[in-house]
């Protein structure tokens, strides 16, 4: 070992803390303090309290870290080319398309969001939905079998059969039978328009204010759900006449 070497050495170890048997300049710690080193008498380099978790490296002004060489590929790819796509591992019974109450869903997606996909099927009435069939939410849509299928298929459709609670249905006190129940895709786009219908022909204040294209639920209407926002339809607020400048008296010519 150079005298330089050395000298490097003991400024590290006096400046610095580190731990025994890590890299400093390469390997330079490690081959003092290993048994086949010419200082292997020499008392162990010892640290400072709290060391880091990671070996800190020395950057002096003339310090040179050994390179590491560059990983060599097996098959070296053509100039210009660009490299292939990682293609996931997929089951073979893995379907990309699972129909649920007549709804594509997507098979990559995870059954709590790939249920919410389904008009009528909220987020905890999804999550509801896996908690009763015994599905965990995460699990791929792709993944279920038939009979799990079916079987989410009738809780989303008979929720009340598998003693789902009534307050998350969206549909209680029906109007005609006075029974709870859930009702979801174009069931429920036709069952709204009936109850607007319902409401319009008995002229009720919701009725009404539905008709009028008003908000129906208390909200106000000084600044929103104004008609003349669009530009060349008039002005919000109170308009104010101009102010003219007062006129110059006229000056006689001689």
């Amino acid at each position: 070992m150079s005298l330089s070497t050395f000298r490097r050495w003991r400024h590290y170890t006096s400046t610095y803390a580190t731990k025994p048997d890590t890299f400093i300049n390469g390997s330079l710690l490690h081959r003092l303090n290993s048994p086949e080193s010419a200082h292997a008498g020499a008392p162990r380099v010892r640290t400072r309290g709290n060391a880091p978790s990671e070996p800190r490296r020395f950057l002096g002004r003339n310090h040179t870290m050994e390179e590491k060489p560059a990983p060599v590929s097996a098959k070296p790819a053509p100039a210009g080319a660009k490299p292939a796509p990682r293609k996931p591992d997929v089951p073979a019974n893995f379907r990309h398309l699972v129909r649920i109450a007549n709804t594509d869903l997507k098979g990559d997606k995870s059954v709590f969001i790939a249920l919410r996909g389904i008009r009528g099927v909220s987020g905890m009435y999804s999550h509801m939905v896996c908690h009763l069939s015994g599905i965990h939410p995460a699990a791929k849509a792709g993944t279920l079998t038939d009979q799990q299928v079916t079987l989410i298929d009738n809780i989303i459709r008979h929720p009340i059969k598998h003693h789902a609670p009534s307050w998350m249905l969206n549909r209680r006190k029906n109007y005609e039978t006075g029974e709870d129940g859930h009702i979801i895709t174009n069931d429920l786009i036709f069952t709204k328009d009936n109850d607007l219908k319902r409401l319009k022909k008995i002229k009720s204040y919701r009725g009404i204010r539905h008709m009028a294209g008003l908000p129906v639920r208390g909200q106000r209407v000084k600044s929103k759900h104004r008609r003349n926002k669009a530009s060349g339809k008039g002005k919000l607020g109170v308009i104010r006449k101009a102010v003219q400048p007062p006129a110059t008296p006229k000056t006689e010519k001689k």
